[in-house]
């Protein structure tokens, strides 16, 4: 599966025209330096954002002209927490809940918010 799935879009000068990027879709990293780019030297609106879902990652709200972004927002997205019955626990995505609870008794689940690098942030088991 390729990590290439994430589309720079940004909105020409002050114009509401919405360009994407020609190098669509693109790795996490090289999409986020291209945002960085586009709204630090030209102080265009410029986001990241899923392919499939659409879900931003970035946003260019907060960065000024020839200054670095230094308000970055990062999506929260929604993920859910399973707590076996022996107090252990992990972190998954909604999709993958029947995987990993299958046999299992005495669970529960809880949805919660975080961003994808907080989720790629957790140890491995956590981030199951």
């Amino acid at each position: 599966m390729s990590n290439k799935v994430w589309n720079l879009k940004y909105e020409l000068g002050t114009t509401s025209r919405v360009a994407a990027d020609s190098g669509n879709p693109q790795s996490r990293s090289s999409a986020l330096a291209g945002a960085r780019t586009i709204a630090e030297k030209n102080g265009w609106k410029v986001w990241v954002e899923h392919h499939i879902t659409g879900v931003r990652i970035f946003d260019s709200v907060g960065c000024v002209p020839a200054k670095k972004c230094s308000q970055v927002v990062e999506t929260k997205l929604k993920y859910t927490k399973i707590t076996f019955a022996g107090g252990n626990w992990c972190v998954c995505k909604p999709g993958d809940v029947a995987d990993m609870t299958e046999g299992s008794e005495g669970f529960a689940c809880e949805s919660i918010q975080m961003t994808e690098a907080e989720f790629n942030a957790l140890p491995e088991f956590e981030a199951c």
